[in-house]
């Protein structure tokens, strides 16, 4: 019980904190985004700060999905427990 509650928690932590990370990320791009003064070069940056953080975040549900535990197969007829 002790452990099932302990992983669930640490998930949700990091959850949490990748979240505003990815937040972080997002409102810093746009300041420094902002102060650019070309029109075009602003735009063309947004866009590409956009892409990059998409692309981080399926990386990161990427990562996240391989690094949860995998559950034991099933144990099959006669073997023994």
């Amino acid at each position: 019980m002790g452990l099932r509650l302990g992983r669930f928690l640490h998930r949700a932590w990091y959850r949490s904190n990748r979240d505003v990370v990815d937040t972080q990320k997002l409102l810093l791009g746009n300041l420094l985004a902002s102060r650019i003064e070309d029109d075009k070069l602003r735009w063309k940056t947004l866009s590409e700060l956009s892409l990059r953080l998409m692309g981080d975040e399926r990386r990161n549900r990427q990562i996240s999905q391989t690094a949860q535990p995998h559950k034991k197969p099933p144990k099959t007829e006669g073997e023994r427990t």
